[in-house]
């Protein structure tokens, strides 16, 4: 025969240490809650400052090609009016690069 394992008794707790492990159960719960809210929040900071710095990147760039257009543009204008200045034109349909090689004779330079 087959002896019976002995059943260990449960113990029993009291309507006290009942009540007690709930609001210890209650307050974990809500610590919990709270350290979720505050990960969602860290998380939505983080992708807003993300967001942030891609836009002020994106800005500089195009701050910087505007600039650097503006330059070429400039530049071409001064050097449009220097060769007004000194009597040569420069037709439309021919690049600024090849009138002034045409005309200072040397290709290449």
């Amino acid at each position: 025969m087959n002896p019976q394992p002995a059943l260990k008794p449960q113990p029993q707790t009291s309507p006290e240490s009942k009540s007690v492990q709930e609001n210890r159960t209650a307050r974990l719960d809500e610590l919990i809650m709270r350290a979720n809210q505050a990960t969602q929040r860290i998380a939505a900071q983080q992708a807003e400052r993300q967001a942030s710095r891609e836009y002020a990147a994106r800005i500089e760039l195009e701050a910087r090609a505007q600039a650097g257009a503006g330059r070429q543009a400039q530049a071409r204008d001064e050097v449009e009016l220097e060769l007004l200045h000194s009597g040569l034109s420069v037709l439309p349909d021919e690049p600024l690069v090849s009138v002034l090689v045409l005309r200072s004779g040397r290709p290449g330079h």
